[in-house]
């Protein structure tokens, strides 16, 4: 209730916003579920893209965002946030001699990429990056398991900019 009640604080009632009302609960449950069994379910991160589709063509049909702006910076946004996390698992893994991401988290900075767009790519892999250690000191001070699930980091980080930052069209 709490994530509802700061989308209307902070974005109001505006066309967009129906789409955050509604993937907040998918993002609670990618969230809960990563922590408790270290999966992103398929379905719920495909839930939060086509979401993340439907709210940039709604600003296009609004006329908010020009469709080669929608495609370069969004659309193109969300294939270069997903590459280049994987091109980083990869190097890690290398590096590590062992698996370092998982792919759900690969396919949920897609979506993260649909909603804030190249623009903010370097703030959220900030973001993202101290939410990681924290997340990881915070798990290791209560867990006894080695790895620890990113997607907390990454949904965290990807709530906070939709707010605090987000995207040009909110």
């Amino acid at each position: 209730m709490t994530a509802f009640i700061a989308v209307l604080f902070f974005k109001g009632f505006a066309p967009g916003s129906i789409f955050i009302f509604v993937m907040i609960p998918f993002l609670v449950a990618l969230l809960y579920i990563d922590m408790e069994h270290f999966i992103l379910p398929d379905e719920l991160v495909l839930i939060c893209a086509a979401l993340g589709i439907g709210h940039i063509s709604l600003q296009i049909f609004l006329g908010s965002i020009p469709v080669q702006e929608a495609l370069l910076f969004y659309i193109g946004g969300a294939f270069f946030y997903s590459l280049f996390l994987w091109g980083m698992g990869h190097l890690m893994e290398k590096l590590l001699k062992k698996e370092a991401l998982g792919f759900g988290d690969v396919k949920l900075f897609f979506v993260v990429g649909l909603w804030l767009g190249l623009a903010k790519f370097s703030l959220f892999m900030l973001l993202t990056g101290v939410m990681g250690v924290a997340f990881a000191l915070i798990w290791k001070l209560f867990r006894t398991e080695e790895l620890f699930p990113f997607g907390p980091a990454i949904i965290v980080s990807f709530f906070s900019l939709l707010f605090f930052d987000g995207s040009h069209f909110f």
